[in-house]
């Protein structure tokens, strides 16, 4: 069961795919080049995966990164709080 709700999960996030690197770092509050470091050090960037194109751009989910997980952009739990991590 855990398998198909992973599977829905990636999904999901698969879906939601479509920010430049500096819109997403603009969502996160952080500079372009500080999310593309830490995308070449590690792979990611604290746990959020680009998907990258043929054309080498990197495509990013709409999530917020907080301490704990990173929180899809329209989840009701940081409605209201304009747009800052808590």
């Amino acid at each position: 069961m855990d398998i198909i709700k992973m599977a829905l999960a990636r999904e999901k996030a698969e879906s939601e795919v479509g920010l430049g690197t500096d819109a997403f770092a603009a969502n996160n509050h952080v500079k372009g080049q500080s999310v593309r470091k830490r995308y070449c050090q590690t792979g990611s960037y604290f746990g959020v995966r680009p998907v990258k194109l043929a054309n080498r751009r990197l495509l990013w989910p709409a999530v917020i990164v907080t301490r704990d997980i990173a929180k899809v952009g329209n989840d009701e739990s940081i409605a209201g709080e304009s747009g800052v991590a808590g």
